[in-house]
């Protein structure tokens, strides 16, 4: 196992940001490279962490010497910058979803696998210590048998829910319906409301 793990991330608003906190808090990791077209943001990493920071992820990628890429940029750079991550030997991590298509995300599992490159997408709340205390309950049967669960989003405009929280709310139903016996996802559907009603084709 290696000494340190060197850390470069890509989108430094609060997501990003988030991350750079969270990492440099671990032993063993060092946050040492950021990219993001936003001066502020780039000049707050760099204070903060003494890192090197630039405008474009791809002089990053080339000119830093790290191991784990993180991207936490909005959705539709997403496959994007996982490609290039992986494309120059980094192991990915990227903020949900993974990517805006399902071809698009196939490409980038594919392209893990060729490069021999763990890639993992940010479903934290699977891993949260509430995730893990209502599997125990259930499974101590002090709160009865799972029968349905139902997940909301944040309350975004439009689909932004639906398209950005949607897969990391499946991820964590299914967790949870495995751990507990309830078996494999066969069914997801989701509905977009708006003022508590069905989003119709004029909203």
């Amino acid at each position: 196992m290696q000494e340190k793990w060197r850390v470069g991330i890509v989108g430094l608003g609060v997501r990003g940001a988030h991350f750079a906190e969270v990492y440099s808090r671990i032993p063993g990791v060092a946050v040492v490279a950021g990219a993001d077209p936003d001066i502020q943001r780039r000049e707050f990493i760099r204070r903060e962490y003494g890192c090197d920071v630039f405008e474009a992820a791809d002089r990053m990628l080339n000119e830093v010497d790290f191991d784990i890429f993180v991207v936490a940029t909005h959705l539709p750079l997403h496959a994007r910058y996982v490609s290039m991550g992986l494309h120059t030997g980094r192991h990915v991590i990227c903020e949900k979803p993974m990517a805006s298509s399902l071809r698009e995300c196939d490409l980038i599992i594919l392209t893990a696998q060729n490069n021999d490159r763990t890639l993992a997408v940010h479903h934290q709340s699977t891993l949260s210590r509430a995730t893990a205390e209502a599997i125990r309950l259930i499974r101590a049967g002090e709160i009865g048998n799972l029968v349905s669960m139902a997940a909301y989003g944040k309350g975004r405009i439009g689909c932004s829910d639906l398209a950005e929280i949607g897969g990391h709310l499946t991820d964590w139903m299914r967790k949870v319906s495995l751990a507990v016996g309830g078996g494999e996802v066969v069914d997801v559907f989701g509905r977009v409301t708006y003022k508590g009603g069905l989003i119709e084709r004029n909203d």
